[in-house]
């Protein structure tokens, strides 16, 4: 099998210390697996580019070591080759690589690219941008672009800025009325947040089984739309959230949808797409897209 391997040194743990040493630990661990990989490194910018080179050598598949913007990218652009992806967990989430069920030890990674297993798994688009892990309006994206402006603007390393972020995004706690059109019904909504999940762990990525859908196959999507109206009940309902205690009765309306219509009373709301931040106009159409993506997965990963 012909691989070609992307990473980004600016994503995660594994290169933000000693990018180098990352790179070359990747490397060791591919060839401990018995693979002769072409790789390509790239730092922040540039993926684009690197993958449509890639695509020029013709490759069985491309396996790509960054965060979830990373994959997203990456999976909308190979979508359209049809060609298979491999997802190497050194981002700082990793959601993706935990809703395939790939192990964080890049070694046993590698060993997974080498088995070959490839399997057609669904994706989800919003007016016609795709995404594999989640997409969220109302608190969530706030959030994130806040989060970018500490980063970005001021130079603040990222833990800190996640924290100034959360509690500006929490003091500005934007209530949004949305009309959600689904099966032939539509009905309006406030809240403050509103989720679609590729499956029911994308409410709780870190802590995975918090719900009973888990397949990336079924052409289905998980919409979820929170109940809570005060700050301090979001707040609750975002701890049991973590901790993968979802009380979703009581917290969050929750549905297995193909397709779904979002209607705004605004020219253009902020859209974040597997944390990743589109500007796009309203209404926004959801929809499930079946089989969209080869990827490749551990043979045993349970659907």
């Amino acid at each position: 099998m012909r691989i070609h391997v992307i990473l980004n040194r600016s994503s995660g743990a594994v290169f933000s210390k000693k990018p180098h040493t990352g790179v070359q630990h990747v490397r060791d661990a591919f060839e401990a697996a018995g693979l002769k990989a072409h790789f390509t490194v790239i730092k922040g910018k540039g993926l684009k580019e690197a993958l449509l080179r890639t695509l020029e050598y013709k490759p069985d598949a491309v396996v790509i070591g960054g965060g979830d913007g990373s994959i997203n990218l990456a999976a909308g652009l190979l979508s359209r080759h049809d060609v298979p992806f491999g997802v190497l967990p050194v981002g700082t989430f990793n959601y993706y690589a935990r809703h395939i069920g790939m192990p964080f030890d890049l070694f046993e990674a590698a060993k997974v690219f080498a088995q070959g297993n490839i399997e057609r798994l669904d994706a989800v688009e919003v007016n016609k941008h795709i995404f594999i892990s989640n997409s969220a309006i109302g608190l969530y994206p706030y959030f994130i672009r806040e989060r970018l402006t500490l980063q970005g603007k001021r130079g603040w390393i990222k833990a800190p800025a996640m924290f100034a972020a959360f509690l500006k995004s929490m003091a500005r706690f934007p209530v949004i009325e949305v009309g959600i059109s689904a099966n032939g019904k539509t009905r309006l909504v406030r809240t403050p947040y509103m989720l679609v999940g590729i499956n029911d762990s994308s409410l709780s990525p870190v802590v995975l089984g918090g719900g009973d859908r888990s397949s990336l196959k079924d052409d289905l999507f998980c919409l979820y739309v929170c109940k809570c109206s005060k700050r301090l009940d979001l707040l609750a309902a975002m701890s049991k959230v973590i901790r993968g205690k979802v009380d979703v009765v009581r917290d969050f309306e929750i549905r297995h949808l193909d397709k779904c219509v979002v209607h705004l009373k605004r020219k253009h709301v902020l859209v974040a797409t597997d944390g990743e931040l589109l500007q796009l106009t309203p209404p926004l159409t959801y929809r499930s897209r079946a089989g969209l993506l080869r990827v490749l997965v551990p043979p045993a990963r349970r659907d």
